[in-house]
C-alpha cells in the first residue's frame, strides 16, 4: 500500500489525482516530477491518464546525472519549510524556466506558514500564483519558476 493511501484513506486517489492535474494544468505531453517516496499510486495514475513522461524522485538525492528538465514537479507532501527547501534546492533545478511546481500542505487554514512557504518559494527561485482548496481539507500552493532563477543558478 503506498504512502498517499495510507495516510488518506478517506481521499480516493483518484479524486485528489485529478485535482492535482487540474491545479497544476499539466498535459499529457509534460514531462512530470513527484517528490518523493511512496508515491506509485499518483504515477500509476497519471500513466492510466496518457502521462508518458513522469518519474519519482527523493527529494533529499536529486535528479540524476543528464536527466531532462521537468516540466511539472508535484510535492504531495510537505512537512515543514525546510522540507520544501530542500526539494526545490534539489529537484526544482531541473526543472524548465516557467515551469510549474505543485505543493500539496495539510496545514489549509494557517496563514503564518502559508507566507512562510510563499517567502521559501520567493527565496529560491519561484513565484507564487495561486492557491486551492482540496477536498481533503488541505491545500495546493502553485507557482512557476522565474526564468531568472534559472540565469542565477549557471552563473
Amino acid at each position: 500500500m503506498s504512502r498517499l493511501s495510507e495516510a488518506e484513506p478517506d481521499q480516493p486517489a483518484p479524486e485528489l489525482l485529478e485535482q492535482m492535474i487540474c491545479a497544476s494544468r499539466a498535459q499529457c505531453a509534460d514531462r512530470l516530477t513527484i517528490a518523493g517516496r511512496g508515491y506509485i499510486d499518483l504515477l500509476i495514475g497519471l500513466c492510466h491518464r496518457g502521462f508518458a513522461c513522469v518519474s519519482c524522485q527523493a527529494p533529499d538525492q536529486g535528479p540524476s546525472a543528464g536527466e531532462p528538465e521537468t516540466d511539472v514537479l508535484w510535492i504531495p507532501s510537505i512537512e515543514n519549510e525546510a522540507e520544501l527547501t530542500e526539494a526545490l534546492a534539489r529537484l526544482g533545478r531541473r526543472l524548465r524556466p516557467d515551469g510549474v511546481v505543485l505543493i500539496r500542505d495539510r496545514h489549509r487554514n494557517s496563514r503564518h506558514r502559508f507566507r512562510r512557504l510563499c517567502g521559501v518559494l520567493a527565496e529560491s527561485g519561484f513565484a507564487f500564483d495561486r492557491r486551492e482548496a482540496v477536498t481533503d481539507g488541505s491545500v495546493i500552493l502553485c507557482a512557476h519558476k522565474r526564468a531568472e532563477a534559472r540565469t542565477q543558478c549557471a552563473a
